[in-house]
């Protein structure tokens, strides 16, 4: 489920069960500590927000076509912040509309559609974050985003970058998948501290052993931290402990000072 603060109007990431989309209000540290519970509209308030995001998951269901600069204008008209908008609404919606369509509940149409609307959406984001196109494609990124061979999606990854970059991190991503010597070769070449990589499908996941096989070669000191996102990881799948590597469901656990990714100073 999506935790949103019901005092300041932000995301506050994702909290079991992570394969339900729906929104669940509480309160942010920073409001705890302002004493914002005194105030008494705060969960009146949140009731746009929540009925905001029922009809862009109906519509992206149902198939009904969404103006991109409409979505982006009622966010914004609610408080909703633009990085919010697309990692605590617009990616939850994302997912959900891809688990429907594996199991035959939405048509390819719909789920193109949708997927559309929202390459749309994260372009109009990325214009009012001009500080995070110099931190994209960078020659020393502090993270090295890739989707798993095979994993075609490519709008989960990059909405995670922009995440990233709006937290100051440098990154690189590689979208769709490619084979895993392939994106192997770009880590050792580019040495990030963190190497995330995401999974669309189960069967992904051979690509993403093979990475941390190939990872587990490397020396101590250069091998980056190995994490692991996607749909599966979000309905509950366990990583083998000898991978290596971590599961996150929630994108904000990539969040760590730039060029600390794995606790040390890039050299």
């Amino acid at each position: 489920m999506i935790s949103w603060c019901s005092y300041c109007q932000t995301y506050q990431g994702e909290v079991p069960p992570f394969d339900r989309f729906d929104l669940t209000h509480g309160i942010c540290k920073a409001c705890t500590e302002k004493k914002a519970m005194a105030d008494g509209d705060a969960v009146a308030r949140i009731q746009p927000i929540v009925d905001f995001h029922a009809r862009l998951r109906e519509k992206a269901r149902d198939g009904f076509a969404t103006a991109p600069r409409d979505v982006f204008d009622q966010a914004v008209a609610l408080g909703i912040q633009p990085l919010d908008l697309l990692i605590g609404l617009v990616q939850p919606a994302l997912y959900e509309i891809g688990d429907l369509w594996t199991r035959g509940e939405v048509t390819v149409a719909n789920e193109h559609r949708f997927s559309a609307m929202v390459d749309s959406l994260t372009a109009l984001v990325l214009e009012r974050m001009p500080r995070g196109r110099g931190l994209r494609r960078s020659a020393e990124p502090d993270v090295l985003l890739a989707n798993a061979d095979g994993n075609y999606h490519t709008l989960g990854v990059r909405m995670v970058e922009l995440l990233l970059v709006a937290h100051g991190l440098t990154t690189v991503a590689v979208v769709p998948g490619v084979p895993a010597g392939e994106t192997l070769e770009l880590a050792r070449s580019l040495r990030p501290r963190t190497f995330g990589v995401s999974v669309s499908l189960g069967r992904q996941m051979k690509a993403v052993r093979e990475i941390g096989a190939g990872l587990a070669g490397w020396p101590a000191k250069e091998r980056p931290r190995l994490v692991v996102g996607g749909l599966p990881i979000k309905a509950g799948l366990r990583l083998d402990p000898a991978l290596g590597a971590e599961a996150i469901a929630d994108p904000r656990a990539l969040l760590v000072a730039p060029g600390q990714a794995n606790g040390t100073a890039r050299a």
